[in-house]
Formats: structure tokens, C-alpha cells, sequence
């Protein structure tokens, strides 16, 4: 009688992952993706924004960046920059600008909820959703390293930070 509720047991559990494994491919096979997402994961499709299409915009990741010429236009003294927020990260992740200069930043969400903060400039934006951006405008006044971050839950705490760097 052991035996065949081993047998049985057996038998089961070799049912359960043959299933389990079924499920898996099908969802890797219909997201055509390769085998990264879980049965709880749907297919992502990521979109380029106008200014990637562009060629304006930096790679996603950690980057220390000055955007390119025609993001850094100055005029008068106003300094448009882009930030993108997305998977507890900015993209840059470090910025810089010059002392006495009015920034004039852009900040995007591409996938949830969050903001933009920068509290030695009082700048930060109100929580947007994703494919949302918001415009705010101050002046650097400081000079030195700063910190920037998101504000929702604990995105901070995972990593969504980075460095605002103000030169003379």
C-alpha cells in the first residue's frame, strides 16, 4: 500500500509541473518575449517618446549625462532639461548646470506614479501617471552636490535618486 501512494504521489507532483511548465511557455510564447516575464506578468511594449525618435534623448540606466546641445539651449539664461522617471530610476541620473542659471525641467513618467524633488531648490513636481510630464521652472542659487528623488511610497528607498550637480 506504500507503494502505490508513492506512486500516486509521484504521479502528482509530475502532473503539477508539467502544467506549471505549460503555463509558463504558452505566456513566454504569446508575450514574445523570452522566458524573463511570470505567469503574473503581461507583455511590456516599449514605445520610443518623440525626443528619442529625435536621437535627443540618453540611454535608460545609470548615466551621468549633459544633455545634448538642443536639450541645453540657453535662452536668456534658462537651461531645458529632460527627465525621464520610470522602475525606481531617473534617466540622467546625475545632472549638471551652472550656478546663477534658470532651469526649466521637464519631468516624465513612463510607467506609474511619481515625482520629481529637489528640496535645496524647492523644486519638485506633483505626482503624475505614467506617459504624464509636468514643467517646472527655478533657479540654481547653490552651488555644490545635491540630491533629487522620488517621493511616492518608497521609491526613494529603492533607488529612485539622483545627483543635481551645480558648478560655478
Amino acid at each position: 500500500m506504500n507503494k502505490s501512494w508513492l506512486v500516486i504521489g509521484g504521479v502528482l507532483v509530475l502532473g503539477v509541473l508539467l502544467v506549471g511548465g505549460g503555463v509558463w511557455w504558452l505566456q513566454r510564447r504569446e508575450s514574445g518575449q523570452p522566458g524573463t516575464g511570470g505567469i503574473f506578468e503581461g507583455p511590456s511594449v516599449v514605445t520610443p517618446s518623440p525626443l528619442e525618435e529625435e536621437g535627443l534623448m540618453v540611454t535608460p540606466g545609470p548615466t551621468t549625462a549633459v544633455l545634448p546641445e538642443e536639450e541645453s539651449e540657453v535662452t536668456g539664461n534658462v537651461k531645458k532639461i529632460v527627465v525621464e522617471g520610470s522602475s525606481f530610476k531617473f534617466s540622467p541620473n546625475t545632472i549638471k548646470v551652472k550656478k546663477g542659471e534658470t532651469v526649466e525641467l521637464a519631468f516624465r513618467s513612463l510607467d506609474a506614479i511619481h515625482d520629481f524633488n529637489l528640496d535645496e531648490f524647492e523644486a519638485q513636481t506633483n505626482q503624475i501617471g505614467e506617459g504624464e510630464e509636468e514643467v517646472i521652472e527655478f533657479t540654481v542659487n547653490k552651488v555644490g552636490t545635491f540630491e533629487f528623488y522620488c517621493s511616492v511610497a518608497n521609491h526613494r528607498q529603492m533607488g529612485m535618486k539622483g545627483k543635481f550637480v551645480v558648478e560655478p
